[in-house]
């Protein structure tokens, strides 16, 4: 008998033969199933991975949501401030947000100012920097009576274009905000209500 394929069927006989068939089957099937278990683990990890960084986002998200200004005011409004404009309460209110921006306390964001109307309403919302607020503040006469918060405007009364420089379409930061509004409001308040 020759040594070649034949003769290794042969010696093993066709059960030797047939068995080893199976144990390449098995082989191939015990690798082919442990990369899939392989796999199915880096995508469970990826998966867990990718969950734990949008609840970070969410608790970002949601430590810091943005609100309208107009928003905010009202909501003063409704927590007992006169932001009507027939009293200088609303001034006392803005001037009082202005410090607590200035102090990195409350954030905000905004649109730049811009001569082009269509820039400025496809412009994207930035950060203001807290130090802008130490030479602009929030321009009441955006503010009072308004319903666009798109309206609403920072302003520098020592420019002659005061709102040079400044932003439109402003957003506080809801929560510190709504905190500031509860814990730090009332010292800017002159006087007592009537």
């Amino acid at each position: 008998m020759s040594a070649g394929a034949g003769g290794l069927w042969a010696s093993y006989g066709w059960t030797g033969a047939l068995a080893l068939v199976w144990l390449v089957l098995l082989a191939g099937t015990v690798a082919f199933l442990g990369y899939r278990l392989v796999q199915s683990r880096r995508r469970d990890a990826e998966g867990k991975a990718a969950a734990e960084s949008a609840r970070a986002v969410q608790m970002l998200e949601r430590s810091s949501q943005r609100m309208p200004l107009l928003e905010f005011v009202k909501r003063a409004g409704r927590s007992g401030w006169d932001v009507s404009g027939r009293s200088i309460e609303i001034m006392d209110l803005l001037q009082g947000l202005r410090k607590a921006c200035a102090a990195g306390m409350v954030r905000t964001w905004g649109r730049p100012i811009s001569p082009n109307p269509e820039l400025m309403r496809t412009e994207l919302h930035r950060p203001i920097p807290d130090n802008h607020w130490r030479s602009f503040e929030f321009d009441v006469d955006t503010i009072v009576g308004r319903a666009d918060n798109f309206e609403t405007k920072s302003c520098n009364l020592r420019q002659s274009d005061r709102h040079n420089g400044g932003y439109i379409d402003i957003y506080v930061d809801q929560q510190a905000a709504l905190d500031w509004l509860d814990a730090g409001a009332t010292e800017f308040r002159r006087g007592a209500r009537t």
